[in-house]
This record gives C-alpha cells, structure tokens and sequence, in this order.
C-alpha cells in the first residue's frame, strides 16, 4: 500500500509538472507578443511562479527580470509579486 501511494504521488506530481510546462510555454508566447510592459512583467511574474514549484534556477531568472523591469517604470504591484514569488522559490 505504501509503495502505491508513492508511485501515486509520483505520476500526480509528473501530471502537474507537464501542465505548467504548458502554461509556462503559452506565457512565453503571449509575452513575445504582448508590447505593454506592465503585462510582460505580470506575465513573467506568473512564468516565475509556475517554475518556483520544479526550476529554481529559472524561477529566479524570470522573477528578477520582471523586478528589474518593474523599477525601470516605476510599478511597485510587479516589484512586490516579484519579490513574493522569488521568496516562494528558494
């Protein structure tokens, strides 16, 4: 029984990391596209957070990006999601 609920948890945990790849890669998309600049920090505020769960390394990436692109416009909303979904990773 024990192994089955680890074997459970393994195929639960691989089917949600393959549906944030797919969200992670519909993002990227909308944020090549997307010209507006408080949405492209939105969008890799949320890219940050779906990699926080599986990849540090990238989570950090993309959270400091839009931190970076957050004060370069002056919006403190990104600055803060930024830095809670940066926290959230590590």
């Amino acid at each position: 029984m024990k192994h089955l609920l680890v074997l459970l948890f393994f195929f639960v945990w691989c089917f949600s990391f393959g549906q944030n790849q797919k969200h992670i890669d519909s993002l990227l998309l909308i944020h090549d596209k997307t010209e507006n600049e408080i949405d492209k920090i939105d969008i890799l505020n949320n890219i940050g957070r779906l990699y926080g769960s599986g990849n540090i390394e990238n989570a950090r990436f993309y959270n400091n990006k839009a931190i970076n692109l957050s004060k370069k416009i002056n919006y403190p909303r990104g600055i803060a999601y930024g830095y809670l979904f940066l926290s959230a990773s590590l």
